[in-house]
C-alpha cells in the first residue's frame, strides 16, 4: 500500500507540473503574406533572424529563380531589418560579434561569402572554392574547410576584411590526403581543434607543427562534433564491423583548452540487437541545460546531472528519465497539412504556415523512471 500511495503522489505531481508547464516563447513572428518559414538563427547576445522562401511549392522553387527574403529582429523581438536576397544566397547564421553570414551556393557547395552587420552593410566578402565556411567559436576567424573526404586546403580568413590569414593543407599519409575527421575554429591565439579517424589534436596556425595536446584514440572514428558551450566540446564516434555485425557508437566531452575527457560512453548494436545507450549515440541530439547533459532519443530522453566538483563530469549513477515539456506533437497547419517542430539546439521552432514561434526548451523528470 505505501509503494501504491508513493506512486500516486509521484503521478499526481506529474500530471500537475504536465498541466501548468509552459515552454518560455523566446521568438513569435507572423510571416508576411506571399513567404514561408525556411530556416531561423538565433545570436550569442539574442538578435534573431528568419530566412524566408517565396510561398510556392518546393518542386516550383527548384524549377526556379527566385529572390529570398531575410528579416533582422532586435533582442525583443522587433523587426530592424527585412532584405532582399538574390536567387542562390542564403543565410548561414551569425558571428560572436553579432554579424550576419551569407552564403552563395547550394547544397552542393559554396562558392562564395558575405558579411553583414544587423544594419545590412557589408563588412567583408571571401571566395570559398567550393569549400564550406564555419564561423570561429571565439574571435573573429571564419574557417574555410573541405568537404569530408574530399581534397583540398583550409583557410583562415578575418571576418572582418575577407583577407586569408593562414592555410594549410589536409593531413596526408604516403602520398594519399587522410581527410580530416572535424575540423572546430577556435579563433583565438590562432587555435583550432582537428581530427584525424579517432585522434584529436589542439593546433595553433600561429606555431605551425605544434602540438598543444593529443588525444590518440577517442574511441572510434569521429563523426559528428559541436561545441556544447565556451569550454565543452561534443565528439559523436563510432565503428562499423559488418562481418560480425557489431556496431558502436560513442559520445566524448572534451575541455578544449585542457584535452581533458569529462565523458566518454559508448554503445553497441550486435546482431541488431541495441543495448540502452547506442541509439541516443548513433544519430545524437545532445545540449547541456542548467549544467545537466540531455540526451534526446526515439527510445525516450535521459538526463545526466552534472557532478558538484565540474572537474568530474557527469555522474551516470544519477540519470533520470525525462521529457520535454510541452510534449511535441505535430502541428497543423493552415492548409491543414501536419509538421513536426524543429529542435535547434536548446530551442524548438513550430512553423505554423502563417507564423513562426521559437521556444526555449524545457524538460522534466520522469517520477519512478529513474
Amino acid at each position: 500500500m505505501r509503494k501504491t500511495g508513493l506512486f500516486i503522489i509521484f503521478l499526481m505531481g506529474w500530471l500537475v507540473l504536465e498541466s501548468f508547464g509552459q515552454a518560455e516563447v523566446v521568438f513569435e513572428h507572423k510571416l508576411p503574406p506571399g513567404w514561408k518559414y525556411k530556416s531561423f538563427s538565433i545570436s550569442r547576445s539574442g538578435l534573431k533572424a528568419l530566412y524566408l522562401l517565396p510561398d510556392l511549392p518546393d518542386l516550383v522553387l527548384l524549377e526556379g529563380e527566385f529572390q529570398k527574403r531575410l528579416q533582422v529582429f532586435d533582442k525583443d523581438g522587433n523587426l530592424i531589418n527585412d532584405l532582399m536576397l538574390e536567387e542562390w544566397w542564403w543565410l548561414g547564421g551569425f558571428t560572436r560579434d553579432d554579424h550576419i553570414v551569407l552564403k552563395y551556393g547550394d547544397e552542393n557547395g559554396i562558392s562564395s561569402i558575405e558579411v553583414m552587420n544587423i544594419e545590412g552593410k557589408k563588412i567583408s566578402s571571401a571566395n570559398v572554392g567550393g569549400r564550406w565556411p564555419t564561423a570561429a567559436h571565439l574571435g573573429k576567424d571564419i574557417a574555410f574547410i573541405p568537404r569530408r573526404g574530399e581534397d583540398g586546403a583550409v583557410s583562415i580568413v578575418d571576418e572582418a576584411t575577407g583577407r586569408e590569414k593562414a592555410r594549410f593543407e589536409q593531413p596526408t599519409h604516403d602520398g594519399k590526403t587522410i581527410g580530416m575527421s572535424c575540423f572546430l575554429p577556435i579563433g583565438e591565439d590562432g587555435m583550432y581543434v582537428v581530427g584525424v579517424g579517432g585522434t584529436l589534436f589542439l593546433r595553433s596556425y600561429l606555431h605551425p607543427g605544434k602540438e598543444i595536446w593529443v588525444i590518440p584514440d577517442i574511441g572510434g572514428d569521429i563523426r559528428y562534433s559541436w561545441f556544447l558551450d565556451d569550454e565543452l566540446i561534443f565528439f559523436s564516434y563510432g565503428k562499423d564491423d559488418f562481418e560480425t555485425h557489431k556496431l558502436l557508437a560513442g559520445t566524448a566531452i572534451i575541455e578544449w583548452r585542457t584535452g581533458k575527457i569529462l565523458f566518454n560512453k559508448k554503445g553497441y548494436q550486435i546482431d541488431l540487437v541495441q543495448d540502452a545507450w547506442f541509439g541516443k549515440f548513433y544519430n545524437p541530439a545532445v545540449h547541456i541545460v542548467d549544467g545537466d547533459l540531455i540526451f534526446r532519443g526515439l527510445s525516450g530522453d535521459v538526463r545526466l546531472p552534472r557532478c558538484p566538483d565540474p572537474g568530474k563530469g557527469w555522474d551516470e549513477s544519477r540519470l533520470k528519465k525525462c521529457h520535454l515539456l510541452p510534449s511535441q506533437t505535430d502541428i497543423i497547419r493552415l492548409d491543414g497539412t501536419h509538421a513536426r517542430p524543429e529542435e535547434q539546439g536548446n530551442y524548438i521552432i513550430k512553423d505554423f504556415g502563417d507564423a513562426v514561434r521559437v521556444e526555449k526548451c524545457m524538460y522534466v523528470d520522469d517520477p519512478g523512471r529513474h
